[in-house]
C-alpha cells in the first residue's frame, strides 16, 4: 500500500504541559501510551524563524543563517520577515514535488507570497493587518470560505483579552475546518498544515493560569484558558486521527516548547561595565549627561510601570517615544569602545550571546583570553547563592555552519527565571518589567508524536532539523 503522511505543525506546542495534563487530553494520552512520543530539541535560539526554517530545510541557524525572534512588545512585526531566497525551493515540499509526490500545503511560516508546488500550496501574508492570501490554484481558493492564514498581529490589552481568546478559538476553528475539507478532496502524499494560535495564545495568557507566576492575579477569569486551548488542540488531533485514509501516517511537532517567561532579568551590560569592558561616555557630572538622564528614567519608568500595573497606558504612550526601540536595548548608550555587550538579537529570555569586538581588545590582551574571562566571569555569577547560568560557551562549541559568524562570540543559557536585559546605571539583577505584558515564553523543547508511523523513523529524528529527512524518507521508501 502507498505511504502518506500527514504532518500536523503547532507553533509553542509544550510537551511538557503536556505531559502534565494528560488525564484531560485523552487524544495526547493515547499517543504516549502507545510510546510514539517525545520531546523535540529545538534550535538555538528556541524561536520560531530559525526553528521552522530548519524544520523545512533540515538547515540549523548557522547554516541558514536567520536568526531573528519576534519582538510581541511590537504590533507590527514584518520588519522582521527575513527572504524567501532562506528557503524557497529547499524545503522538503520542494524536494517531494520534484520527485512527482502530490502535496497539499496549508499555512507553513514566512512562506508567503506562495510558489509552484506539485498539488497545492495556499498562505497568507505574515505579521501584517492587511491580510492577503495567496495559492497556486485560484480555482481551490475559490472553492472552499477562507481563514486567517500567515501570522498573528493581535497584541490585546488586559481587557481585550476575552475578545483575543474568542478571536483564537474562531481562527483555530476556520483553520481545522479547511485542513479537514482540503484533506477530503483529493489524495496527497503529503498533508501538511501549521498552526500559530497557541504560541501567541500562551505568550499573553500565561500567568493568568500559572498560580506559581510571581504576578498571577488571584480570582482572575482566565485560570483554566491555558488547559483549555489544550483541550481543543487535543479534539484537532482526534479529529484527524480518525479521518486519516489508509496507508496515511500522521506525525504532529512543534518547533519549540512554551512555559512560564523569565521573571527577572541580569543586566548583562552593567556587569560588563562594572568590569571596564562595556564604556558609556558621559560627563563628569553624570546628572547633567542627557545619555545618563534618559537611561535612568527608562529605568525607573519601567519600575514605576510594572509595580502599578500600568503596562498598558505605558505601551500606548510608549509608541510616541521617539528611537524607542534603540533605547529600550541600550542602543543609544553604545560606545566605540566597547570590548563586550550583551547581544539584543534574542530577546528578554534565557538564551542570549555576548559580543566581543576584537578591534577595541588591549595590545597586551587576546581575543580568546578575552572570551575566557568573560565565559568565567558569568559561569560563576550567583543570585540568592544560586548559579544562574546552564551555560556558557564559545560560539564554535555551540554550533557550526556557513553563517556562524551571525551569532554572538560567547553564547549561554541561564536558568529560565532569568533574561536577557540591556540596561546599565541600574541594579545587576532586577525584575522583568515586561512579564505581566508577555508572561509566556519559549522553551528548547517541543514535541514529536506520530501515529501509524514505523518506529525506525520515530527513533530517527531528535532535533527540529531531523523532521525533513523524515518527511522525505517515509514518502521516499
Amino acid at each position: 500500500m502507498k505511504r502518506k503522511l500527514y504532518l500536523l505543525g503547532i507553533d509553542g506546542l509544550s510537551f511538557q504541559y503536556i505531559k502534565d495534563h494528560l488525564e484531560d487530553l485523552p487524544n495526547f494520552k493515547e499517543l504516549f501510551e502507545l510510546g510514539n512520543c517525545k520531546g523535540l530539541d529545538s534550535v538555538f535560539p528556541p524561536d520560531s524563524i530559525p526553528a521552522w526554517i530548519a524544520i523545512f530545510t533540515s538547515l540549523l541557524p548557522a547554516e541558514h543563517g536567520v536568526l531573528d525572534s519576534i519582538d510581541y512588545l511590537v504590533e507590527n512585526n514584518n520588519q522582521k520577515i527575513p527572504s524567501l531566497e532562506a528557503f524557497k525551493g529547499k524545503t522538503f515540499w520542494d524536494v517531494l514535488s520534484a520527485r512527482n509526490k502530490r502535496v497539499c500545503i496549508i499555512n507553513p511560516f514566512l512562506a508567503f507570497p506562495v510558489w509552484d508546488v506539485n498539488g497545492f500550496f495556499v498562505n497568507g501574508s505574515v505579521f501584517t493587518k492587511d491580510r492577503k492570501i495567496d495559492a497556486n490554484d485560484r480555482e481551490l481558493l475559490r472553492r472552499y470560505p477562507l481563514p486567517t492564514l500567515g501570522g498573528l498581529t493581535t497584541f490585546p490589552k488586559k481587557t481585550e483579552l476575552p475578545k483575543f481568546i474568542y478571536d483564537s478559538y474562531r481562527e483555530t476553528k476556520a483553520l481545522s475546518d479547511y485542513s479537514e475539507q482540503l484533506h477530503n478532496y483529493d489524495d496527497y502524499d503529503l498533508f501538511f498544515v501549521s498552526y500559530f494560535t497557541m504560541d501567541r495564545f500562551q505568550h499573553f495568557l500565561w500567568r493568568y493560569s500559572d498560580d506559581e507566576d510571581m504576578t498571577h492575579p488571584k480570582n482572575n477569569h482566565h485560570i483554566s484558558s491555558i488547559l483549555d486551548f489544550y483541550k481543543f488542540y487535543d479534539e484537532i488531533v482526534g479529529n484527524i486521527k480518525s479521518s486519516l485514509k489508509d496507508g496515511e501516517a500522521f506525525v504532529v511537532i512543534s518547533d519549540h516548547g512554551h512555559g512560564r517567561r523569565c521573571t527577572h532579568v541580569l543586566n548583562i551590560n552593567e556587569v560588563l561595565r562594572k568590569k571596564g569592558l562595556y564604556f558609556v561616555d558621559t560627563k563628569k557630572i553624570k546628572i547633567f549627561d542627557k545619555k545618563y538622564l534618559i537611561e535612568r528614567l527608562k529605568n525607573i519608568t519601567m519600575e514605576i510601570v510594572f509595580k502599578y500595573n500600568l503596562e498598558d497606558i505605558f505601551y500606548i504612550l510608549a509608541k510616541r517615544i521617539p528611537n524607542r526601540k534603540a533605547i529600550k536595548k541600550g542602543e543609544h548608550l553604545k560606545s566605540s569602545k566597547n570590548i563586550a555587550e550583551a547581544c539584543n538579537m534574542f530577546g528578554t529570555n534565557p538564551f542570549g550571546g555576548i559580543r566581543i569586538n576584537k578591534e577595541n581588545i588591549p595590545p597586551d590582551r587576546a581575543y580568546e583570553a578575552v572570551r575566557d574571562d568573560v565565559i568565567k566571569l558569568f559561569s560563576s555569577y550567583t543570585h540568592n547563592d544560586k548559579r544562574i547560568f546552564k551555560w556558557i560557551r564559545k560560539r564554535e562549541d555551540v554550533c557550526s555552519g556557513r553563517n556562524i559568524g551571525k551569532f554572538a562570540d560567547i553564547l549561554f543559557e541561564m536558568n529560565s527565571d532569568y533574561g536577557v536585559n540591556w540596561a546599565v546605571f541600574t541594579k545587576e539583577i532586577g525584575f522583568n518589567t515586561t512579564h505581566k505584558k508577555i508572561s509566556g515564553g519559549h522553551e528548547f523543547v517541543g514535541c514529536f508524536f506520530t501515529y501509524n508511523l514505523e518506529k525506525r523513523y520515530f527513533d530517527r529524528v531528535e532535533s527540529v532539523n531531523d523532521i525533513y529527512n523524515l518527511v522525505i524518507n517515509c514518502l521516499d521508501s
